[in-house]
């Protein structure tokens, strides 16, 4: 499906994010009738060519000092990054289900707002915490004796310690407080001059930065011909995980991405632009811009695109391990393998680090309890391997205590004088193990932690999980 839009204008005043079953959002920012931030929704099913909704929203006007975000039940969250009487960073939330005329929230949070030579990136959680990833600077200055006759970029020493700044802001406490703040490392030669950057953030909560050779270094030294492939780069996929705290990098995998010259019913002397790919950052959906026909093309999910592949890892991968499969069964083992704990809030009355501990139960079913051992001056950041203490942590489960049973968290701070004080606790569900079924891969439960009077948020924990075959259920 193509659209008509003028590129410039596109930039400049218009954005749009895809919800969750594929619908895209496009937002038309300034410059419209109304005075108002207008919003057109076209629908997946239609492959885009149908409207849900058109209307103009009872947000003014905005501009390139806002960031937009869709929550689960896609209301439409506005970031005013800075500009504001506060001088922070504000966060206005229009509902669905009033088609985007009534607030919900208009919030000031913590942070203090945003310069303008700050590229931070706002991300959106599977509970609807946001998330804030604030990128070092990256020179964007490249020569073109740095560019090969293959078109390739030579890669220059890496910037000297930079980090990664990841903000947490809780939707439980209407992004009041900051349930985690942490400075991450960055891999050797990371980030480089010459390349794009986009984020994504899945549905375990890790960061994906995705790194593709900025276009006009892609096409410097290639001869583009109409019609036909011009040249192609890779796309390195860096996974800052989230169990680990935002501490550590899964494997990085690699794609590639090909820059494709549109065939035209023009001269084919004519100077022709190519398209250039950029991701959205909710969904890992794709579009692509082609600058001479002045056109917005969509290509919702990544794996329908012809022209990106991601997520094509160094090691083969068989086609059947690509899909999750449901297993049916009766009883399984439940294994936790590892416990992490974010942003726990201090409880030591006269001063210290904390020395947490972690207790897990059911809710109703009994007879397990296991408990992790102190973490003497663990402090507020930490985690548990639990692999060396296998028996401990695996318990026999039915299905049906998966579905309607869940599993109660604890964490104490060990005290060898006084009583030991719970820090807080939580309760989650174990659904979506049971949905689906003992495949034996690793899935990771978020918890967020409440004092128990009085509901404030204490930190974060995050189990991982298994379900591993035990009985199936037999057909005959």
């Amino acid at each position: 499906m193509t659209y008509n839009l003028d590129m410039e204008d596109f930039y400049e005043n218009y954005a749009f994010l895809q919800a969750s079953n594929k619908d895209l959002f496009l937002l038309k920012k300034s410059g419209t009738v109304s005075k108002r931030t207008e919003m057109i929704i076209l629908t997946a099913t239609s492959e885009y060519k149908e409207a849900s909704l058109q209307v103009e929203t009872s947000l003014d006007e905005t501009d390139n000092t806002f960031s937009y975000l869709l929550t689960s039940e896609r209301d439409l969250v506005v970031i005013r990054r800075r500009g504001s009487d506060s001088h922070v960073v504000e966060v206005h939330i229009l509902t669905a289900k009033s088609n985007y005329q009534e607030f919900s929230l208009q919030k000031a949070t913590p942070l203090f707002e945003l310069l303008p030579d700050e590229e931070t990136v706002f991300l959106m959680a599977p509970n609807n915490d946001i998330v804030i990833v604030k990128i070092p600077n990256i020179p964007n200055d490249i020569t073109t004796d740095m560019t090969d006759e293959l078109g390739s970029v030579e890669q220059p020493p890496p910037l000297s310690e930079p980090q990664i700044e990841v903000t947490v802001l809780s939707a439980e406490t209407s992004y009041h407080d900051e349930i985690m703040s942490v400075k991450s490392p960055v891999m050797s030669n990371m980030f480089l001059p010459g390349y794009d950057y986009s984020y994504v953030l899945d549905s375990q909560r890790n960061i994906i930065i995705i790194r593709s050779l900025q276009l006009i270094n892609l096409i410097s030294a290639s001869s583009v011909t109409v019609g036909e492939v011009s040249s192609s780069t890779t796309v390195d996929i860096f996974t800052l995980s989230y169990v680990s705290g935002y501490k550590e990098y899964l494997e990085t995998k690699m794609g590639s991405i090909s820059a494709v010259i549109p065939e035209t019913e023009e001269d084919d002397e004519e100077e022709t632009d190519i398209a250039q790919t950029v991701f959205l950052n909710n969904n890992g959906g794709q579009c692509e811009f082609n600058q001479s026909d002045r056109f917005l093309e969509i290509a919702p999910g990544i794996s329908q695109s012809n022209s990106v592949s991601l997520g094509e890892a160094s090691e083969e991968v068989d086609d059947e391990d690509e899909v999750e499969q449901i297993v049916e069964f009766s009883e399984a083992l439940l294994k936790i393998s590892r416990i992490e704990a974010n942003g726990l809030k201090h409880a030591e009355m006269f001063g210290g680090k904390n020395d947490p501990y972690v207790k897990i139960s059911f809710v109703n079913k009994q007879g397990w309890n296991p408990q992790t051992a102190t973490h003497w001056d663990g402090g507020n950041d930490l985690h548990w391997d639990l692999h060396h203490h296998t028996d401990d942590w695996t318990v026999q489960v039915s299905k049906e205590d998966l579905t309607n049973d869940m599993l109660h968290v604890e964490v104490f701070d060990d005290n060898n004088i006084l009583s030991d004080k719970c820090m807080g606790d939580a309760e989650v569900s174990l659904q979506p193990l049971a949905d689906i079924g003992p495949s034996g891969k690793t899935h990771f439960l978020h918890v967020q932690l409440l004092e128990s009077k009085n509901k404030e948020h204490r930190g974060n924990i995050v189990l991982a999980c298994s379900l591993e075959k035990l009985y199936e259920v037999s057909d005959s």
